[in-house]
């Protein structure tokens, strides 16, 4: 269902629909490194009946390994996450790109300028 919901909000966006690839995967790690220019990503958080965020961690780092280094992720998610934060783990550059009382849009690119193990 997600996939699907995914195809179609990309499909009523202005561009060329053909260029996108949609994959069901365990997280980015069938992907090879540097194989990627753009990452959207609307990680959950809720696991069971508790908030946790390592879905979302694991998510952040395998990006930052697949992007190309001019390539960017873009991470839609609770304010109350702190995502911003976490991502400048992985990113040197997090903007904001939109946000209301509830939600942010971020934007993380400049991939390798920091490490996690």
């Amino acid at each position: 269902m997600a996939l699907e919901s995914a195809r179609l909000n990309f499909s009523q966006a202005p561009g060329d629909p053909s260029r996108a690839r949609f994959y069901s995967t365990d997280g980015l790690r069938a992907f090879n490194d540097d194989s990627a220019d753009l990452i959207f990503c609307n990680p959950p958080f809720h696991q069971q009946h508790s908030i946790a965020d390592n879905v979302a961690l694991a998510m952040f780092k395998q990006s930052a390994r697949v992007l190309r280094a001019d390539g960017a992720l873009w991470v839609i998610g609770n304010r109350h996450l702190g995502y911003h934060k976490k991502l400048r783990r992985w990113f040197s550059r997090v903007e904001l790109v939109a946000s209301n009382a509830k939600f942010v849009i971020l934007k993380a690119s400049s991939r390798g300028q920091h490490s996690v193990t």
